[in-house]
């Protein structure tokens, strides 16, 4: 940031500026003033209705941070699950100031030959691929959910471009309201992290809910803009 640094391998938050011979894997245009770990530490406690699936939803952040800095191998995904309206989309939101997010278009991706080629050229880069599915996963989209949680080899071409392979490197978030056979990604199931959200109470009124919320989407979105400081404030308490 502009007067800390968070040493991400050391777990140490100090306020300090950066010397012009420090290198850096991230810089944020962030004053630690603005940092407040205090709301999405409500926020966690609000949403989640277990103190594992806590536990798992704060650890999202740290670990896509991790794995974009290469600190640990790319073994994990993680699968939201709720009934609607839960907090999912402004937890999501939390990622897009802080690391490049791709949305998993399935429709493209399905499809095949160029339309899918040139999608696939959207994970180049990516640090988290998020699927928002609302409907029934089916069995060609389980095999683009495998492809990017085992963080395989993708070929992709651009518009007027050749063809060409990286390695995704790119964390699979799944929100879905749908069962999910976790077996098609892969046969070990321990690589799956599951977080069950609190579902919100069947009487509960548009109203209502929005006045619930209002003060973590006024926190993480302030003016409907995304803020970079609610961002790393939600990655140091993951952290």
């Amino acid at each position: 940031g502009n007067d800390w640094i968070y040493d991400c391998k050391q777990l140490e938050y100090r306020k300090r500026s950066l010397q012009s011979n420090e290198l850096y894997a991230k810089k944020y245009d962030v004053n630690a003033s603005e940092i407040d770990t205090d709301t999405p530490k409500k926020f966690f406690d609000f949403v989640t209705e277990s103190d594992k699936s806590k536990n798992n939803l704060m650890l999202v952040h740290a670990y896509a941070m991790y794995r974009k800095m290469n600190l640990i191998q790319a073994e994990k995904w993680f699968l939201m699950k709720d009934f609607g309206r839960s907090g999912k989309g402004l937890f999501m939101t939390t990622f897009d100031a802080l690391l490049q997010v791709n949305k998993v278009n399935f429709d493209s991706l399905i499809s095949g030959g160029f339309e899918a080629s040139n999608e696939w050229m959207n994970f180049y880069g990516a640090d988290i691929a998020h699927a928002n599915e609302t409907g029934e996963i089916t069995k060609g989209m389980m095999r683009i959910l495998r492809k990017i949680a085992t963080g395989e080899v993708i070929s992709g071409r651009g518009i007027g471009r050749n063809a060409f392979t990286f390695k995704n490197k790119s964390l699979l978030v799944l929100d879905t309201n749908e069962n999910v056979d976790t077996g098609d990604i892969t046969a070990n199931t321990t690589r799956t992290i599951k977080i069950s959200l609190k579902d919100r109470p069947l009487n509960e009124t548009d109203d209502e809910r929005y006045k619930l919320f209002e003060p973590y989407w006024n926190f993480v979105q302030p003016n409907d803009k995304k803020s970079v400081a609610a961002a790393v404030s939600f990655l140091i308490v993951s952290l």
